[in-house]
């Protein structure tokens, strides 16, 4: 299609602006700002940000449908019976405003999902990540009032632009994973990959998140493993043969050695009182086992279920920090057996992503799963409204993915792209 330089240059702002804002949307859902922003402009903006997201879906009706046809249903599902604990809630104006939250982001997540290639979606991200990361060492440094944690609480570890320092090591974790990826692959810029590792993991370490320097260096020792899933079927046999055994000795290792490794880490065996909450909420699952108590009907303080924790325990969370449990409680086993069938389905869609494509950034859906996977056993992001977690879960869980074949394999350049749809 032949434009004037007028219309060629508007196409060109157009693009470069709708970037801009997936970028922006992005960094605000990965929880940056929060710490500056009051909750009134957050609000405005995300729901800002619904707004535009169903304007550039109509705009665009015919690649997400396709793409919507293409992908998993099931996340989307789960993002019903969220919105249908409204019934079952003992708070519905709570589980609606939540739900109205969740439905907004999967919209932008559906969006992002079906209107860029995985090439473009990694670099969207990497983008968002690299400039979180460099406006967190400009507040680590310069504008320590928002960026440190007082000396009273934490030490005075980094929280960069983001509210706490567990976030920041996780975001850092996968920002430093998603930079080694780009300074993996082939081009004149990856240096400005080995640029990005290094300040991803200088921010974990200030962080004092022992949390990111475990799963970051664990999906860093995964990329080599990840990558060998290429092989053809008889090789990946034994690749999962020795998997399973290195799997099994580290188990080993780590229960005969599970006190040395958290004192190590500085931690106690409970997880800084993690497991005993764990066996609270537990107790309290028994009497709303298959609905839960809707979404966002939980934690509620002294006002709600909660308050049976906060008086059996030595301090008063908010959340379950364990994702997996704080879904349980709030949609029971069968929102949670929704869950897991969502992720191993995105999973195997993972799986197959690294399968039809010999291109770096192939690797990122399954390495961002893992981390998704790691990072809620001790903290809570699975299923959060205006999380940048569940716009990448369910935007990976659209990716079109084309069938690994013989003529796949002997292309020297075939990647996820060649398979996008149109439109």
């Amino acid at each position: 299609m032949n434009l004037n330089p007028f219309l060629r240059s508007l196409l060109v702002l157009s693009i470069a602006l709708e970037q801009v804002f997936v970028v922006a949307i992005l960094i605000l859902s990965s929880g940056g700002f929060r710490i500056i922003l009051s909750s009134g402009i957050l609000k405005a903006c995300f729901y800002g940000s619904y707004a535009i997201s169903l304007l550039l879906i109509i705009v665009r009706w015919k690649r997400f449908l396709r793409g919507i046809l293409l992908g998993d249903k099931v996340p989307l599902i789960l993002v019903a019976i969220a919105l249908l604990s409204i019934l079952w809630s003992d708070v519905p104006n709570v589980t609606q405003l939540k739900a109205r939250e969740l439905l907004g982001i999967t919209l932008f997540a559906t969006y992002f999902g079906t209107r860029y290639t995985l090439k473009e979606q990694f670099r969207l991200v990497a983008w968002a990540l690299g400039i979180s990361a460099v406006l967190s060492l400009i507040c680590g440094v310069a504008l320590r009032k928002y960026g440190v944690h007082p000396e009273a609480l934490f030490d005075g570890a980094w929280r960069g632009i983001y509210l706490h320092k567990n976030i920041l090591g996780t975001m850092m974790a996968l920002s430093g994973v998603s930079f080694l990826l780009i300074a993996r692959s082939p081009g004149k810029y990856n240096w400005l990959g080995w640029i990005g590792v290094a300040l991803s993991f200088m921010l974990i370490i200030p962080a004092q998140s022992g949390g990111g320097r475990i799963v970051f260096f664990f999906l860093v020792l995964l990329i080599p493993l990840y990558k060998a899933l290429r092989f053809r079927y008889n090789l990946l046999i034994f690749f999962a043969i020795i998997l399973v055994l290195s799997g099994a000795v580290a188990s080993i290792l780590f229960f005969e050695n599970v006190d040395f490794i958290f004192e190590s880490l500085g931690k106690d065996a409970t997880l800084t009182g993690r497991v005993p909450i764990w066996n609270m909420m537990f107790k309290q699952l028994e009497f709303r086992p298959w609905l839960g108590y809707a979404y966002g009907g939980f934690w509620r303080g002294w006002e709600g279920p909660s308050a049976y924790i906060w008086r059996h325990s030595n301090w008063r969370p908010n959340y379950g920090h364990n994702g997996y449990m704080d879904l349980l409680l709030e949609l029971g086993w069968i929102g949670f057996a929704v869950f897991v069938l969502a992720f191993l389905m995105t999973i195997g869609r993972a799986f197959l992503c690294i399968r039809s494509t010999k291109s770096i950034e192939g690797l990122f859906p399954l390495l961002y799963l893992t981390h998704l996977g790691l990072g809620n056993l001790s903290e809570s992001r699975l299923l959060d409204p205006n999380s940048m977690f569940w716009v990448l879960f369910v935007s990976i869980s659209l990716l079109p993915i084309a069938p690994r074949n013989s003529a796949i394999e002997n292309q020297p350049d075939a990647t996820i792209e060649n398979n996008k749809y149109s439109g």
